[in-house]
């Protein structure tokens, strides 16, 4: 059976797969699996503000303990900070439990190897192949005393020594960390590189994560900067892989745009490694376009940053991302992560004497409608033969001045559409009755 999606294992609380049965019978996996090339491994597991974590961090513990792994626990810790203490403490591995942007009544599983990578297709397959033969003991209520390390002051103490002290003094910005695993780590590491923040989403409670905040919600983040007269914004989701950021008038840059600003300032000091910039499907044309007319090249990967990060140690490019908000340093850090990035376009500003507000016209995008349509299964979409012939022909009225992408989400029942081109008034037309003739096939 297949259980993973685009990041990981991700659903409802309660529900089929994030449940302390499963989860303990994904423990035991997990551990088999790193066994068969190290024995005795010792495996951590940290989590975001959710309070189903505090469950699952048992049952997993007790999963990954009952096939000989030893378990260390991080507590609260943003993903990158997990995936930079399996490193620190040459672990074999670890887990975050978290469902990212999604709400607090999700939970999931991110599971890294001992790089602090997230997982090969091969390696995933693997693992759900032994869930299937994972004894069924049930679940013990007992708690578990397991060891612990400080994964938030070690993680911030990383990422303060990435930055000299008070550099970025003059800028006055909102910070909203979505009641999320951020809520320590980026205001300690914004403060010491100098920067006055207004904090909000800043409050977890265990059931507060993402609610009206964060990357999925850069209203509330708008409103803040307007209100407190700030010089813009940032924005984490609920476990700090994103970031998401509003110039002083409360208007969002686009994720190509702070992309494309970086990946140009890196050939223009000639620092792009393979001069070659690495996105996914999802991103605007107009960054290929930016790009290629500075000298570059951009290579296009599958949607998840875990594929754009395979991609850039392949090729030895040292900049990559989503449109989505993931950012990806190899050099630094080897998972997406809203703070440093942050740190990154903090500095390219301070350096170039740029506003957030500046950077929307160094990368011109072309015009792109996007929409999401929930459905209820994810039937093949080579099994939709009218919805199929509809998308033929609308590509064919694009041509190659535009593109069309169709997909299901990899976390959500959802049908995704992306359509691009020259005339906003024909894309809108074109996703209409692309988004109707889906709902027909979909039922």
């Amino acid at each position: 059976m297949h259980y993973f999606g685009t990041d990981g294992i991700r659903g409802p609380v309660g529900g089929d797969t994030i449940n302390p049965l499963f989860i303990h019978q994904f423990g035991w996996s997990l551990g088999t699996y790193i066994q068969q090339n190290q024995k005795s491994p010792v495996i951590l597991i940290g989590r975001d503000t959710r309070e189903s974590g505090i469950l699952f961090t048992q049952a997993l513990a007790q999963g990954l303990m009952a096939s000989g792994a030893t378990v260390i626990d991080l507590g609260i810790a943003p993903t990158p900070g997990i995936a930079f203490c399996i490193k620190k403490l040459n672990a074999a591995g670890g887990i975050a439990l978290t469902a990212s942007h999604n709400p607090a009544s999700d939970n999931g599983l991110k599971p890294f190897d001992n790089q602090g990578l997230k997982l090969t297709l091969e390696a995933e397959a693997a693992i759900e192949a032994l869930i299937e033969q994972a004894p069924k003991a049930p679940f013990g209520k007992e708690t578990l005393s397991l060891p612990t390390f400080d994964a938030v002051t070690a993680y911030t103490a990383f990422a303060q020594g990435l930055i000299p002290t008070g550099v970025l003094t003059g800028f006055k910005l909102v910070l909203d960390t979505a009641h999320g695993a951020t809520y320590l780590t980026s205001p300690a590491v914004l403060r010491h590189a100098g920067v006055k923040l207004i904090q909000i989403g800043d409050q977890p409670n265990g059931i507060n994560i993402n609610e009206g905040v964060g990357s999925e919600h850069p209203e509330a983040l708008a409103q803040a900067v307007l209100k407190h007269k700030a010089d813009g914004g940032l924005a984490h989701d609920g476990d700090g892989d994103r970031l998401v950021c509003v110039d002083a008038a409360g208007k969002s840059i686009p994720g190509e745009v702070l992309l494309g600003a970086l990946g140009l300032a890196a050939l223009k000091a000639d620092t792009l490694g393979a001069k070659t910039l690495v996105t996914t499907v999802q991103s605007n044309g107009g960054l290929d376009q930016a790009i290629e007319q500075a000298g570059g090249h951009v290579i296009r990967t599958a949607v998840g940053d875990r594929h754009v990060l395979h991609a850039l140690l392949s090729t030895g490019s040292t900049l990559g991302g989503e449109s989505s908000g993931h950012y990806i340093f190899p050099q630094i850090s080897p998972c997406g992560d809203g703070l440093i990035a942050a740190l990154e376009v903090l500095q390219f500003l301070k350096k170039q004497g740029k506003s957030l507000a500046d950077l929307h016209a160094l990368i011109p995008l072309f015009p792109q409608k996007q929409l999401s349509l929930p459905v209820k299964t994810k039937r093949p979409l080579t099994e939709l033969i009218e919805f199929q012939s509809l998308c033929k022909e609308t590509e064919k009225a694009l041509g190659q001045t535009g593109r069309l992408l169709i997909r299901y989400s990899g976390t959500e029942n959802k049908l995704r559409f992306l359509i691009e081109g020259p005339d906003e008034t024909l894309l809108e037309a074109h996703l209409q009755a692309l988004v109707t003739a889906a709902k027909q096939a979909l039922g």
